[in-house]
């Protein structure tokens, strides 16, 4: 059995604290201490972006910019330590083997670092009409990329010198979120006497998303990183799995009555996804059969009222 506790003190200061692998001896797990400095540094972000403007009447813009982001010592957890890894192969040795461990006397053994990093990418463009003539609206788009790599695996307080097997963690890629293209249009009509009419349409290409195998098929001593190596060796692509695409449509209905010089009330309904589209997410998990791929969640129409005094 373990015990689980959060320290931040190295793991050499409790070589003297623990126990022997004797028979019934305890062993101790220990989660997300704080790495050696040489792995942990303030996360830093390099961002720039140019565009232009261009207004063409009294009310009417548009606009456009290329957006570049680049992030480095992004906080990240190594999720166990405690594990060797074959020079010759890349993947790790049993963890069942108390042999096999850097540090024989403990159990799973995770680790905050400051070694993730990530690169985004982004055309924003917008037309954007102000408000007169009792309307306004907008529409918003952008195309871009998301880019990122997690922590590559330690073993011990150092990480392997050789290449590690693909599928547990630390490949560069598109990132889970990725999001090729976002259009969003959105409009407000000062219809009668008070009433106003606003909506918003989002329309959203499927999101970038991982397809995971699930448990420990390699001998980690968890169902921990990225989780996408199979029982018989083959690899799941990283994120290349692509989400169904998204599309909604809501709208408010707002009517203002007047009680007076500086005082009124508003009446206000609100209805979200007004054609009810499902907008189904999927299970991800490759061992579960019965839900991989299937659609198991989604959102659906929901209406919301309210009022507003103003004095």
């Amino acid at each position: 059995f373990s015990s689980r506790r959060r320290h931040t003190r190295c793991l050499s200061d409790w070589s003297s604290d623990v126990c022997s692998s004797d028979l019934g001896c305890l062993v101790r797990d220990l989660q997300e201490f704080v790495g050696p400095a040489q792995y942990v540094h303030l996360p830093r972000t390099f961002q720039t972006s140019i565009g232009l403007q261009r207004q063409f009447t009294a009310t009417t813009a548009i606009n456009a910019d290329f957006v570049w982001f680049k992030g480095d010592h992004e906080k990240d957890v190594v999720d166990n330590i405690n594990v060797s890894y074959n020079p010759t192969t890349g993947l790790p040795l049993s963890f069942a083997n108390r042999a096999n461990r850097p540090y024989p006397e403990w159990g799973i053994v995770s680790m905050n670092s400051h070694l993730g990093k990530s690169e985004y990418r982004g055309l924003q463009t917008s037309v954007t009409k102000r408000f007169s003539h009792n309307w306004q609206g907008s529409v918003n788009y952008t195309l871009s990329w998301l880019y990122n790599s997690a922590t590559k695996p330690f073993s011990g307080l150092a990480q392997p010198s050789f290449a590690i097997a693909p599928g547990i963690s630390g490949e560069w890629g598109l990132s889970a979120d990725d999001q090729r293209h976002r259009l969003v249009l959105n409009g407000i009509w000062q219809a009668y006497k008070g009433l106003q009419v606003s909506g918003l349409h989002y329309v959203g290409a499927g999101i970038r998303d991982s397809i995971i195998y699930g448990g420990d098929t390699i001998g980690l001593g968890c169902a921990c990183y990225e989780q996408r190596i199979r029982p018989n060796g083959t690899v799941i692509p990283r994120n290349a799995f692509i989400a169904p695409a998204q599309n909604r449509t809501d709208l408010r209905l707002q009517q203002k009555i007047s009680i007076g010089s500086r005082r009124s009330f508003d009446v206000i309904a609100d209805v979200f996804n007004i054609f009810n589209r499902p907008n189904w997410t999927v299970g991800e998990n490759e061992a579960t059969p019965a839900q991989f791929l299937q659609h198991v969640n989604g959102t659906f129409r929901t209406m919301q009222f309210g009022f507003r005094l103003s004095y």
